[in-house]
């Protein structure tokens, strides 16, 4: 039957979701149905070997005089409707006018739902009024013999695309075995033998940096074995290679979105694969607290380098549940003083002053008086009271970091000159412009010396100095320092990044 038809399917959707469309219409085009399926009998007939050509509206309509014939004609040349639901297309009445008139073809059957935002029947709970519906009226009820919508209501037919759902992936494939006729499950068997047959021949890098993170994990987990004797020691050494062995699976998984054949050869984005690592963290790992924990963390992290600090707030505390699920002390604590500085680099000080609060108590009591984790929670606190003003217990909570830094690290650490960055933050604040200067020329002559001059915490105290320059009013020094971070920030970050826009500023 499908044969008979000039498109394979018809996107409808809000211009508002114009990136949704986008995404999906890519997708289906340019992907490869697994050779062992193409030309099989499916639910219309042999199995194409591709999907091909998509009507996507609005970006396939030309400007003609009479619009609603064209759309109508395309309509009726399409042998499946996908309509991408949201609150937006909710509202939208073209969407509801292009199911209405998909459904009076006779092809009630043939429309598939793609969740993208909001909620999904949401209206029932709340009323007609719901913000959050995402399902338009024509596709919530059947369609009468007169040729409108009864108030005979159905579910749709529905690929859930949100992290709380089937996640984007999951959900591509689910739509793409409901336009191909073919059995879920058999797809994605064979998508994912094509996917492993393509991660070896274009993932070198995915697979090195994998085996680069199993043989450091692997051979940090035998060594832990190894020293440790008790039964609950072994407990916590076969986690650990739980981890190791899931992380490997990850890693493959995530770098895979490299592919050229799978991204339709273009070029990927370090916010591309955080994004698809969030997707394949939930839906791959929604029961295993401890690893999930540990990735989340580590993708958390990465979203606040980036400058996405409200993304990575979230992020981080759906690690923080995941560690607290596991019920492990160090994980979570780890996980949380990660939170606080993020919370602190988006300029929340008192919620980040409040979690090093607690943190520092936590690993006093994991750690006693005296350990690296303890002198970076008092790091942190620091940090927060002095941007806060609370100065006094700032310069407490910092002394004692330095104190501890120089004792377990030495005198030329980068905990040490962590700390000393942050103690130069705090004379500034104090208008101690006399003491900031020395205090920071010490912190970059360590991070110069550790780090080489092309690195971000290198340009972080340039930064500072420059502000203790401008502050005595030694312009041209506070120029021609700024002008030295400008670069490696731009090489670091890229153009676009907050840090770059202050310093821009300064």
């Amino acid at each position: 039957m499908t044969a008979d038809f000039k498109y394979r399917a018809f996107i409808s959707y809000s211009h508002r979701d114009k990136k949704w469309a986008d995404w999906l219409h890519r997708a289906l085009e340019t992907y490869r149905v697994p050779k062992a399926l193409a030309g099989k009998v499916g639910r219309d007939g042999p199995i194409p070997a591709k999907i091909f050509p998509v009507y996507r509206d609005r970006a396939e309509t030309p400007a003609v005089a009479d619009l609603q014939a064209y759309v109508q004609a395309a309509l009726e040349q399409s042998a499946y409707l996908i309509v991408i639901c949201s609150p937006n297309s909710r509202r939208s009445r073209w969407v509801d006018q292009e199911i209405l008139r998909f459904k009076r073809l006779g092809r009630e059957a043939r429309i598939f739902a793609l969740i993208a935002e909001g909620e999904p029947n949401d209206s029932d709970l709340t009323g007609e009024a719901s913000p959050l519906e995402c399902f338009p009226n024509a596709l919530r009820y059947r369609l009468a013999s007169d040729g409108e919508l009864s108030a005979d209501r159905i579910e749709p037919a529905a690929a859930d695309a949100r992290a709380v759902g089937d996640g984007k992936e999951n959900a591509k494939l689910k739509i793409i075995a409901g336009l191909l006729g073919a059995d879920l499950d058999d797809l994605k068997q064979r998508d994912l033998e094509n996917s492993r047959r393509r991660v070896r021949l274009y993932g070198a890098i995915a697979a090195g940096m994998a085996i680069l993170a199993v043989v450091a994990v692997v051979a940090g987990v035998l060594a832990y074995v190894y020293a440790l004797r008790s039964q609950e020691a072994t407990r916590v050494a076969k986690i650990q290679a739980t981890t190791a062995e899931r992380t490997t699976d990850f890693l493959v998984s995530l770098f895979s979105v490299a592919d050229p054949e799978s991204n339709g050869g273009d070029k990927v984005t370090a916010r591309q694969m955080l994004d698809r690592g969030i997707v394949e963290v939930n839906s791959k790992l929604g029961t295993e607290d401890t690893v999930r924990g540990y990735l989340l963390r580590a993708m958390g992290q990465a979203y606040g380098g980036l400058g996405f600090y409200s993304k990575a707030t979230g992020v981080l505390q759906a690690a923080a549940n995941a560690a607290r699920k596991s019920g492990n002390s160090e994980d979570i604590l780890k996980t949380n003083l990660a939170l606080a500085a993020n919370l602190y680099a988006n300029s929340d000080y008192d919620a980040s002053r409040k979690l090093y609060q607690s943190s520092l108590h936590d690993a006093q009591v994991l750690y006693g008086e005296s350990h690296p984790t303890i002198a970076e929670a008092l790091t942190g606190l620091g940090d927060s009271e002095s941007a806060l003003g609370d100065n006094d217990a700032a310069d407490l909570h910092l002394s004692k970091a330095l104190a501890m830094d120089i004792r377990l690290h030495g005198e030329e650490s980068a905990q040490t000159a962590e700390t000393l960055n942050s103690l130069g933050m705090l004379r500034f604040q104090q208008n101690r412009l006399a003491d900031a200067e020395p205090v920071f020329k010490r912190a970059l002559g360590i991070r110069r010396a550790l780090f080489g001059p092309r690195n971000s915490d290198v340009a972080a105290t340039l930064i500072n100095l420059g502000a203790v320059q401008y502050q005595r009013g030694d312009y041209k020094d506070a120029e021609a320092t700024y002008e030295d971070a400008l670069p490696i920030y731009r090489a670091v970050y890229g153009s676009e990044h907050p840090q770059v826009a202050v310093l821009l500023n300064n």
